[in-house]
């Protein structure tokens, strides 16, 4: 369940306890040091069973079994146990640290933001550390079975994209292949399969350059994106995970990420045994949860790469995929009561005399769990919970002044005079919040004085006793409005980031209905942007009253001003139009992207030199909207300053987002602009590609095959195998080198799947020889080509395939021969008739039935 701060106000502090281990990432020592204390106190409402206590959340359920400091210090003791354990399989871990994303939003008023993270020097500091305790926390979760081997790298080239409010995806359980269409998935779907797969190999291959490629065990993308794009799914037969390096949760302090990590670890293991699944609900990362049991042990076991699915004898552990399975009890598929497998006494013994029975084991990312079996519900096992006296007492009331997250607060006022909060805000992105007043309250108008240097939208918000948002007084700053969308009924009110004193006095009827138990002041949407002061923002507030008023503050309509701007259009007033030119020379970036996207769609030619100018900022969020508005306008002095910058930048991102206006045109003159070989930005050289081979000229295409043998980024290399056109001779050479030298079996996969319709005899046979890559990858993605494409010169192919060592290649084959023109002889399959693989017996009987084949009764 997710945590409220009525629940976390105690015992927040996460001390980095002092350690001996260390372990190199990304080129520097790096200590192991698991965190002391946690949300969970002796204070704490908890309950206990034998030697586990079990937090109790503000609604009374229960939240989390734990023994020592809310769950860190069971890790920290499995960790140090796992020492002692012999014969450690070697498990590789992969890292990936993407440290700058930018993404364009769009909202739906037409507002276009920019969300901009950065892992700057301190934040690398923490993902070392991080890391560094991921390989601690997978050592001791696992029973010392793991010995981790972290490999990680960092990647400087950012990563940019658009979307739409709440229009971007997290990653879904399931499993990506090089077949895998990813349309509608969300751009990190995309981002997974596209950019970051082809890095990493199935199998091992060995290369002139002895660098390791896999196969690794677990592979983690950490990125900076502030959207908090996460999730787990297969990327082939490798379990991937993107984790954002900010957390979305205000109080996760530094070991947010450590924890997120964690997380998505026991995921990949639950992919892992389920075939690419996973359970689907995020779970919250204030904390860590343990896992222990026989559940998990077989369920590691299981995840060895090197065992076949069912082997184990707990192979009928069901995956349970409920998003609700992250605290101590749940509810899950169809309202069956779920209860984690170490209180199954404690639960039992207070069903208020029934006796219930539980059945099959059901695991999520949380841990083992019971399910409660037929003829008791999930209700009655809620009702007895709740009417039992043993919960513990209710959290104690937080104190005034209270700082969490990206907060620091002061209480200068002296005795006796009116309370004053003094607040800073620092880091990238404004996370958590400061208690300002606790209940009971039953607030009908808020009144106070307030001083903030913050630009960024804040607010007061108003919390029940169950630690359930149920008002807020949004105070006006750079981030979405309450009237684009917030969930928590809103009221708008003004605090210029001028540095002096402002009254402000707001009604809040119809705002907040019910008592008030806690007021915070917080950024609720301000965690997914980014602060626009680099250094330390202040806010003060004093005065606060809460009595009924009669005449509130007036609200400024700036962000309605820009609204207004993104309703411009052919058919707007003169005076309209020209508020939108002056957007364009705006100082605020949120105004002037808002103009520029509006120039995507509205011709006004008057804009253009203004265009051509924001063509070539430093901000590539400007420069993309720029450079598409600039085609979209059509005139030839615009288009003309886009081949310059094609040609000349000044930046990689200028460079990029030019041919990217570029190529839908289709210019055979442009062939040679479009070289981006000697440039650091790979995501520029990736844009070149698909400019390049949309002309489709001989030039073009010799160009790509120059930079398929020189380009050190796998994900570009894999680009000019999907679009370059082997009939030229050249580029067919090239792509049989690569098919058969590629270190990236994706980029070997496509090679060989580009050159398998060719009419040069010579290479049609050399590309049939993919049947026998090293990787099963390799192999099994060229028989799926074959299958789908289907032609006679594929069958001395087949025939290799169908004796394949590795079952699901022979499956493979027999899929393809169903679908090939002509009959199959029963010979050609013959050695299949006996084979007791269950997936080459389902193939064999398509076959059959495609095929008519006559196979022996016995």
């Amino acid at each position: 369940m997710i945590m409220t701060p009525l629940a976390l106000l105690v015992g927040l502090s996460m001390q980095a306890a002092a350690s001996q281990d260390a372990v190199t990432v990304l080129g520097k020592p790096t200590a192991i040091e698991f965190p002391s204390g946690g949300p969970f106190t002796a204070q704490s409402a908890q309950i206990t069973v034998g030697d586990t206590k079990v937090a109790v959340g503000p609604d009374g359920s229960l939240v989390q079994p734990f023994k020592v400091d809310g769950g860190w210090g069971d890790l920290k003791a499995a960790y140090e146990a796992s020492k002692a354990v012999g014969n450690k399989r070697p498990y590789r871990v992969k890292a990936i640290v993407f440290d700058a994303v930018t993404e364009v939003e769009t909202s739906a008023l037409g507002v276009v933001r920019q969300k901009r993270g950065l892992i700057q020097d301190e934040d690398m500091d923490r993902v070392r550390s991080s890391l560094a305790l991921l390989k601690a926390m997978i050592e001791g979760a696992s029973g010392g079975v793991y010995d981790v081997k972290l490999d990680a790298e960092l990647d400087e080239d950012p990563v940019v994209f658009e979307s739409a409010t709440n229009g971007v995806l997290p990653m879904i359980p399931g499993r990506l292949t090089l077949n895998t269409p990813i349309a509608d998935a969300g751009f990190w779907a995309g981002f997974l399969k596209d950019e970051v797969a082809p890095r990493v190999n199935d199998e091992k291959f060995d290369t002139d350059d002895g660098v390791y490629r896999g196969p690794y065990d677990a592979v983690f993308v950490i990125h900076a994106g502030l959207d908090g794009a996460s999730g787990t799914t297969m990327v082939d037969r490798t379990p991937m995970s993107l984790v954002p390096c900010f957390s979305r949760s205000p109080w996760a302090g530094n070991a947010g990420l450590a924890t997120g990590l964690f997380e998505a670890w026991k995921r990949q293991i639950l992919a892992s045994v389920s075939g690419g699944t996973s359970p689907s609900g995020a779970v919250a990362p204030e904390f860590p949860t343990p896992v222990s049991g026989s559940a998990w042990s077989a369920l590691i076991e299981r995840a060895d790469r090197g065992k076949t699915a069912g082997s184990s004898p707990l192979a009928t552990i069901p995956v349970e995929s409920a998003a609700s399975l992250t605290g101590a009890t749940a509810v899950g598929e169809g309202g069956r009561m779920f209860v984690r497998a170490e209180l199954i006494d404690v639960v039992s013994d207070r069903m208020a005399g029934t006796k219930p029975t539980w059945d099959a084991w059901a695991v999520s990312a949380s841990g083992a769990y019971l399910r409660l079996g037929q003829g008791v519900s999930a209700d009655a096992v809620r009702a007895s919970l709740d009417a039992s006296p043993a919960r513990g007492a209710a959290a104690p009331a937080p104190s005034l002044g209270q700082a969490v997250g990206s907060f620091e607060c002061q209480i200068p006022s002296k005795e006796g005079d009116p309370v004053q909060f003094d607040m800073k805000q620092r880091g990238t992105a404004a996370r958590g919040y400061v208690v300002i007043a606790t209940g009971p309250l039953t607030p009908a108008g808020l009144s106070f004085s307030c001083k903030s240097s913050i630009d960024e939208n804040w607010a007061v918000v108003f919390w029940d006793a169950a630690g359930k948002p149920i008002g807020q007084v949004f105070l006006e700053g750079d981030t979405p409005m309450p009237d684009e969308g917030a969930a928590t009924p809103s009221v708008l009110a003004a605090c210029p980031a001028d540095d002096q004193w402002h009254d402000v006095t707001v009604s809040l009827q119809g705002v907040v209905s019910g008592p008030v138990s806690l007021v915070t002041v917080q950024a609720p949407v301000g965690n997914a942007y980014e602060r626009q002061a680099r250094g330390p923002a202040s806010l003060s507030l004093k005065g606060l009253k809460w009595d009924a008023v009669s005449s509130p503050t007036p609200v400024p309509d700036s962000r309605r001003k820009v609204a207004a701007l993104a309703r411009v259009n052919a058919q707007s007033p003169d005076d309209q139009k020209a508020d939108l030119m002056a957007a364009l020379k705006s100082s605020d970036t949120t105004t002037k992207l808002t103009a520029i996207n509006v120039l995507t769609k509205v011709k006004m030619p008057d804009s253009v030199p203004a265009l051509i100018d924001l063509m070539r900022t430093t901000s590539a969020s400007v420069t993309l909207l720029a450079t598409r508005a600039v085609a979209f306008q059509d005139l030839p002095t615009g288009l003309a300053e886009l081949r310059n910058v094609v040609e000349r930048g000044p930046f990689d991102h200028n460079r990029r987002f030019a041919a990217v206006a570029l190529a839908p045109r289709n210019d055979p003159a442009m062939a040679a602009s479009f070289n981006f070989m000697a440039y650091k930005s790979w995501h520029a050289r990736l844009e070149s590609v698909r400019a390049l081979s949309n002309i489709k000229s001989t030039s073009s295409n010799i160009i790509m095959a120059a930079m398929l043998l020189s380009e050190p980024v796998a994900a570009v290399r894999l680009e000019i195998a999907r679009r370059a056109d082997p009939s030229i001779e050249l580029v067919a050479r090239r792509l049989n080198y690569t098919a058969v030298n590629d270190p990236s079996q994706w980029v070997r996969a496509v090679s060989y799947g580009r050159l398998i319709d060719s009419q040069d005899k010579n290479v049609l046979t050399e590309a049939l020889k993919g049947v026998r890559d090293d990787a099963v990858g390799v192999r099994l993605y060229l028989l799926e080509e074959m299958r789908t494409r289907a032609k006679e010169s594929y069958r001395p192919a087949l025939r290799i395939a169908v004796v394949d060592p590795n079952p699901n290649v022979r499956a493979a084959a027999l899929r393809a021969f169903a679908t090939q023109p002509g009959p199959v002889e029963a010979d050609e399959v013959r050695n299949t008739f006996t084979d007791q693989d269950p997936a080459v017996k389902a193939a064999l009987a398509e076959l059959v039935r495609a095929k008519n084949i006559k196979v022996p009764a016995s």
